[in-house]
């Protein structure tokens, strides 16, 4: 993998009505001005346009002048904030300072998203966005760093948390999960993508050791435990849960992959009982 050599920031702007993009760019091969409008078109609402007619636009290389892609994208954001109330602004967010521009402003852009979430158009769109960048390796590293550096923060981890519990109240929100939940659960291709997905993560230490630490805070939490608790009682209640959880076990015992791994999850648990109760007898003798 070639690490970028050029950083830049760049402004796009379509000559007919002024309307503007503000971006930026990682590349490992040439310099801003051959690698924009030549190899890269923008990744906003104006690329298809951009690329199909480059002659009705105009734009200008902002900065190159970047040690690393979390300064480029800080700066990104700072240029973005500033053209914020400039008449023809194609940027919908300027992250991740985004959320500096106060509550009124995010309920605004949070009701403009919840207009276009609506537009089937304007989704298939951003999956394929997505799924482009999702094969660049330097976006997926730059976006895992991202979110070990805002994990680390303990103010933005109790927003997210509150959020989120904010959202558990909400009845609308929950059933609209659990139906996208059931129906994503109802496609065999995603599940096989998610279990892909899960065994790739079980197989990073630092995953596994994050994801035990977390559990480990869940088990202290009163709260949570009584919660997981009324939920199972409450799922083994249904007679379909039990038979749908019944044919998954059947179905992974049939896999040798699992059996090995639940065999050794039981020989180790096994072990753990044996060693407690040879500890409780030691100390009894004594």
């Amino acid at each position: 993998m070639m690490k970028p050599k050029y950083r830049y920031t760049y402004r796009l702007t379509r000559q007919s009505d002024q309307a503007f993009y503000i971006g930026s760019r990682s590349a490992a091969s040439c310099p801003p001005e051959e690698d924009f409008g030549t190899h890269y078109f923008t990744s906003g609402d104006l690329q298809e346009e951009f690329r199909a007619n480059p002659e009705q636009f105009t734009w200008t290389i902002l900065s190159e002048d970047y040690a690393n892609n979390v300064s480029m994208l800080e700066d990104e954001a700072r240029l973005i904030l500033k053209s914020w109330d400039e008449p023809g602004r194609m940027n919908r967010s300027a992250h991740p300072l985004v959320f500096e521009r106060g509550a009124v402003w995010r309920e605004n852009v949070t009701e403009a998203n919840r207009r276009k979430a609506q537009d089937p158009k304007w989704r298939k769109k951003m999956t394929e966005a997505m799924r482009r960048k999702a094969q660049d390796p330097e976006w997926r590293k730059s976006m895992t760093e991202g979110a070990r550096r805002r994990s680390q923060n303990p103010e933005w981890r109790k927003k997210i948390t509150e959020a989120g519990r904010r959202r558990a109240q909400d009845p609308v929100w929950r059933k609209k999960v659990t139906e996208a939940n059931r129906r994503k659960a109802q496609d065999p291709e995603w599940r096989r993508k998610n279990a892909e997905a899960m065994r790739r993560l079980a197989q990073d230490p630092e995953w596994r050791k994050n994801a035990a630490k977390a559990g480990r805070r869940r088990a202290q939490d009163p709260v949570w435990r009584k919660n997981t608790a009324e939920g199972t009682r409450r799922r083994s209640q249904n007679p379909v849960w039990r038979e749908s959880l019944t044919a998954a076990l059947r179905k992974n015992w049939q896999d040798p992959e699992y059996r090995k791994m639940m065999s050794k999850a039981f020989t180790k648990r096994e072990a753990r009982k044996r060693a407690a109760r040879q500890a409780n007898e030691n100390t009894l003798c004594v």
